[in-house]
């Protein structure tokens, strides 16, 4: 997940009526919340990521955690935004942008809610200096516009359907172009009406889409099992809409199966655009298919 390292708290939210009818607990799970999300004001929703971000080492209950995280969305001034994007939970941090002055600040691997327009200025490849929308409204807009988009040498895509990857910025405003079906050069266009044909995918935009799925799988796993499990993977080929995923061994194919496949099918779905069947093997099976 792109990070700054500095987030910006006003010395105003002490007078905040807002703020301060929160009991203590519900404002340090705000400011925490604002200190660990990413630079677009997301962070994973669940109530055992958010305690293991923000409290890893208070004796607090899931239970305790999920009651305060609702006191915050369900306010009568919402703090965050909950929702849930193919099954997995997400937060947004409602006024990110209107608090966070910052210059520099880097696409998200959680995809974005309805309604919701990301900011971007960073540097690209060849110390490039890239935005996307970055002199427009950022946060929850009515507009049914898209943003101003500018292309680092046409490498990234912006995807319309709010899942954030890089997009390029100079000191000229343009359109993206495609290549006419929806597809970019090196990611295909989500959330569009007409449907990506995963058998068109080229290696490069294979291998963006299974690491933008890494990314949201890794916000939602512990560290130690994202490490030991995932991190391992080995991208392998697709065929048609099959993408096949290679573990070092047979323990832990069944594990990633078990705990990791559907989750990361969903992802790479919604990254994708498309209809994405995960195959995950073995190096062990790959090997006796080859001999074979």
């Amino acid at each position: 997940m792109a990070t700054s390292s500095n987030r910006t708290i006003n010395s105003n939210i002490r007078n905040s009526q807002n703020f301060l009818s929160l009991d203590i607990w519900q404002r340090d799970l705000f400011q925490g919340m604002i200190a660990v999300a990413d630079d677009q004001g997301r962070l994973p929703g669940s109530a055992a990521m958010v305690r293991s971000k923000i409290w890893p080492s208070d004796d607090v209950t899931l239970d305790f955690v999920q009651k305060n995280i609702d006191a915050l969305a369900n306010h009568t001034d919402p703090f965050i935004f909950v929702y849930t994007v193919n099954g997995i939970s997400y937060i947004q941090i409602i006024n990110w942008w209107k608090w966070q002055p910052g210059q520099w600040y880097g696409p998200s691997p959680i995809p974005a809610p309805d309604g919701w327009r990301d900011r971007c200025r960073y540097h690209g490849k060849g110390d490039k200096i890239i935005t996307l929308n970055w002199t427009g409204q950022g946060g929850f807009v009515t507009e049914n516009t898209s943003p101003i988009l500018i292309q680092d040498s046409g490498l990234d895509r912006h995807l319309d359907s709010g899942l954030s990857c890089p997009s390029g910025d100079g000191e000229t405003e343009g359109e993206s172009e495609t290549d006419g079906d929806g597809v970019g050069d090196d990611f295909p266009a989500a959330g569009k009406q007409e449907r990506v044909d995963a058998a068109l995918l080229t290696s490069p935009q294979q291998i963006k889409i299974w690491n933008s799925a890494l990314g949201v799988i890794q916000q939602e796993m512990p560290k130690a099992e994202f490490d030991a499990y995932i991190r391992p993977l080995k991208l392998g080929s697709m065929d048609g809409n099959q993408l096949k995923v290679l573990a070092m061994n047979t323990p832990v194919r069944d594990w990633v199966r078990k705990r990791a496949g559907p989750q990361l099918q969903n992802a790479l779905k919604g990254f994708a655009g498309c209809e994405i069947n995960l195959l995950i093997e073995s190096d062990v099976q790959e090997m006796e298919r080859t001999k074979t």
